[in-house]
C-alpha cells in the first residue's frame, strides 16, 4: 500500500522534508510515521496547488505580498481541514507568515522552536539543565557523560561541550536529584 501526502507548499518545503527523510531526522519526532513510511518505501507527495511564483511575489509590493499571504493562509487552512486525519503536525490553525523576515517574525520562530521543541532536540530540558548544573560546578565533558551514563544516559561529549555556549543558552541549571558527590570517580 503506498502511503501519501497532499501537501500545498513550494518547492523550498518539498526539499526541506525531503533532507530531513533522508537523513532519518523525523525518527522519534511527530513525524515519526512519515520516516517509517519513507523508510519503506511507501511515501508519495503531490502537490495540490501551485500558488504565485517566486517572482510575482517578490516584485509586488508589500500590500500585494501581504495579499498573497493571507490567500495562501486561507487555502492551507482548507486543505488541512480537509485532510486533517492525516495531518502529524500538532497545529490545527494555519497562520502564513512573511518569506522574509523581520526581527518580530525572526524572534517568534525562535521561540516557537526553543529547546525540547525545536524538532531537531533530541534532549530534553531536565536532562540539559542537569548538564549545565555539572558544567557550573567545574566538570569536564568526558566526565559529566561518563556521570550520565552511569545512569542510562547516552550523550556526546561534544554536544556537552556546546551546552551553554552555542547551544542551550538561556538555559538554567538544575542539580539532578539522583547525584551524589560519592559517585564522581
Amino acid at each position: 500500500m503506498e502511503y501519501g501526502i497532499k501537501i500545498n507548499m513550494l518547492n523550498d518545503r518539498l526539499q526541506s522534508h525531503l533532507y530531513m527523510l533522508k537523513r532519518g531526522k523525523y525518527e522519534g519526532t511527530n513525524k515519526d510515521i512519515l520516516q517509517r513510511k519513507y523508510n519503506l518505501g511507501e511515501l508519495t507527495f503531490e502537490v495540490l496547488h501551485f500558488s504565485e511564483n517566486n517572482s510575482t511575489y517578490l516584485n509586488g509590493t508589500k500590500e500585494e505580498r501581504e495579499a498573497i499571504q493571507q490567500s495562501l493562509e486561507t487555502l492551507e487552512q482548507f486543505y488541512y481541514n480537509l485532510y486533517k486525519d492525516t495531518v502529524c503536525n500538532k497545529i490545527s490553525k494555519i497562520k502564513k507568515f512573511s518569506t522574509s523576515p523581520d526581527s518580530s517574525t525572526s524572534w517568534k520562530r525562535r521561540e516557537a522552536n526553543r529547546g525540547s521543541k525545536n524538532p531537531n532536540s533530541k534532549h530534553s530540558k531536565v536532562l540539559i539543565e542537569w548538564i549545565a548544573w555539572f558544567k557550573e560546578q567545574g566538570y569536564k565533558p568526558r566526565q559529566i557523560a561518563e556521570i550520565l551514563e552511569q545512569h542510562g544516559i547516552d550523550i556526546n561529549k561534544n554536544y556537552i561541550s556546546a551546552i551553554k555556549v552555542s547551544r542551550w543558552i538561556y538555559i538554567e541549571s538544575k542539580k539532578p536529584t539522583w547525584f551524589a558527590e560519592s559517585e564522581v570517580m
